[in-house]
This record gives C-alpha cells, sequence and structure tokens, in this order.
C-alpha cells in the first residue's frame, strides 16, 4: 500500500512540472540578426536585377531584362483620354546580326498584358494603348539598343 502511494506521488509531480523548450538567451539574438541580414541581401540582390527606366527613353543600352514605365503623376489633371500609341524601337549595338527582342507592353496597375512581340533589331513596335498609365519589359539575348515612347497618333 506504501508503493501505490508513492508510485501516485511521484506520478503527480513529475505531471504538475512545467516543461519549457526555449534557445539560450544570446541564441535568439543571434538567430534574429542572420535572419534579418539574409532577408536584406535577398530584397537588394533581386532589386537591382531589373534596371526600371522612364517612359519616354532613348538609346538605352539592354544586355537581357529592362523595364521602362510611364512616370505617374497624380497632379495631371487634363490627362488625353485619346487613344494612344506606344512606340518600341530596338537597334543593334556593334554590330550584331540576326537579334531580337522580345516585348511585353503592360497597364501599371497589371489589369492588361500584351505580349509577347518578337522585334528585329532596325524595326519599331507600335501597340495602340488607353488613357492609363504603361510600361514596357524588354528580354533580348544579346545587346541592343532600345528607345520607347508614346505617341498621340502613331508618329514619332
Amino acid at each position: 500500500m506504501i508503493e501505490y502511494k508513492f508510485v501516485l506521488f511521484i506520478f503527480t509531480q513529475v505531471n504538475h512540472k512545467k516543461v519549457t523548450y526555449s534557445t539560450p538567451r544570446m541564441k535568439k539574438p543571434f538567430l534574429i540578426s542572420i535572419f534579418l541580414f539574409f532577408s536584406f541581401m535577398t530584397v537588394k540582390t533581386f532589386g537591382q536585377l531589373l534596371p526600371t527606366y522612364p517612359i519616354p527613353s532613348m538609346d538605352v543600352q539592354v544586355n537581357s531584362f529592362a523595364d521602362f514605365k510611364e512616370t505617374c503623376l497624380p497632379l495631371v489633371l487634363n490627362r488625353s483620354k485619346s487613344k494612344k500609341v506606344i512606340q518600341v524601337q530596338v537597334k543593334t549595338v556593334q554590330g550584331s546580326e540576326g537579334c531580337q527582342a522580345t516585348i511585353w507592353v503592360y497597364r501599371l496597375d497589371l489589369s492588361t498584358m500584351l505580349g509577347p512581340y518578337r522585334v528585329d533589331c532596325g524595326d519599331v513596335l507600335s501597340v495602340p494603348i488607353d488613357d492609363g498609365y504603361w510600361g514596357v519589359l524588354v528580354d533580348s539575348d544579346c545587346e541592343v539598343s532600345v528607345s520607347v515612347w508614346i505617341d498621340d497618333d502613331g508618329s514619332k
């Protein structure tokens, strides 16, 4: 009978013991700082992969990807409601023959994506757009020179 009470006493003491799992005090700040460092480096690295240029831009050297964005000015009240044409001209750099560029035209609010368009060097792509704010994404395997502008009537 005494053994039974002793086992019951030990069992209840073990169950009431509060067990917590935690890392040592010095380990937490170190782990948090390592996490923040790698998060910052990841954001910084991916932010630099895609250079962004304003529209209009003339003769921008593109080696792989480039993004062109129309500037959004909220103070412009008399924005034209007419149809516009976005023009993208691709030219060769250093005499590259047979070069091409793939071009996507998109609204900055990402509601519309047009393309992909394949444009040979020396050609001009004309895409009709509405009165929203637009961007152009250019991808090329070789180094090209790109000019992007917007016209109301489609002429430069």
